[in-house]
């Protein structure tokens, strides 16, 4: 589509028409074959350009990111995920949205409530249920996910941060988010802060 080949292989009657035609192919090239490019994959945004995949992202409400700062192939992936693969919002998509927005070292637990209990001041993960050696049973799985950083993690950027709960779906928030730190293999702490901000390297949280 870029060269025009019908056009450029069209017959000439003379040397003015030949150069008519090539200057038309030029002015395309130089005006229009960009903007006719992102048009040719509108129904299909991951063949596009970064442009077009952070368009398609933000129309979805999964753009409230600095995408700048992403390769074409990791918007790429990240519309390839949730177009396909975790068109739901669940935990799947929003495992691979910090991936691929920031990194790995993360893990992400839903929060079962202790029936009978005060909502929600009984929160456990389903580990510590087990490791606690409670009835499993005695629980039930709420909406609130916790976003545990490993301890490597010295700062969580902010834009990512505040924005984390654009890519659930409503019925699924997170209500905190740990860095752990290991003391040895049975005793370990987190610290808390609130989703909006973190920066671990001062200790603070910014709002």
């Amino acid at each position: 589509m870029k060269a025009l080949l019908p056009l450029a292989h069209s017959h000439s009657h003379d040397q003015l028409e030949e150069e008519l035609k090539n200057l038309m192919i030029l002015l395309y090239q130089k005006h229009l074959e960009p903007r006719a490019r992102d048009v040719n994959v509108t129904g299909a945004p991951f063949l596009g350009t970064s442009n077009i995949q952070t368009k398609a992202l933000i129309h979805d409400g999964i753009g409230n990111f600095n995408s700048s700062v992403l390769s074409s192939e990791s918007l790429r992936y990240l519309l390839l995920a949730y177009k396909y693969r975790n068109g739901k919002r669940g935990l799947g998509f929003l495992k691979t949205f910090l991936t691929v927005t920031w990194g790995s070292d993360f893990e992400i637990n839903q929060l079962w409530q202790k029936k009978g209990g005060v909502y929600p001041s009984e929160l456990k993960t389903l580990a510590e249920i087990e490791g606690a050696g409670l009835n499993a049973n005695d629980y039930f799985l709420t909406s609130r996910l916790q976003l545990v950083l490993s301890e490597e993690v010295t700062e969580f950027p902010a834009d990512i941060a505040r924005n984390l709960d654009s890519t659930l779906p409503a019925r699924l928030f997170i209500t905190d988010i740990f860095r752990s730190i290991g003391f040895d293999t049975t005793i370990a702490f987190g610290f808390s802060a609130p989703v909006s901000s973190i920066n671990f390297a001062y200790g603070s949280t910014e709002p």
